[in-house]
């Protein structure tokens, strides 16, 4: 499910040319769907649960800021 469910969120952001998005993906009748695409990302929420997800998140943040330079 986890290969799938990666699958189709890059095809839905390749088919808008975003090389960032948050891509929310549903369940229906056991097909995987894309719900929306959001051409930015919040991760405030998450990076707020623990240290962990902070880290996660602010070195998600670095890469995202990295790759925009290069």
């Amino acid at each position: 499910a986890e290969g799938e469910i990666r699958d189709i969120t890059l095809r839905a952001m390749k088919a808008l040319n975003l090389r960032v998005a948050a891509v929310d993906v549903v369940e229906v009748n056991g097909e995987y769907e894309v719900l929306e695409i959001n051409s930015g990302i919040t991760m405030e929420h998450y990076m707020r649960m623990s240290e962990r997800h902070y880290m996660r998140g602010k070195d998600v943040y670095a890469k995202i800021i990295a790759a925009s330079l290069a």
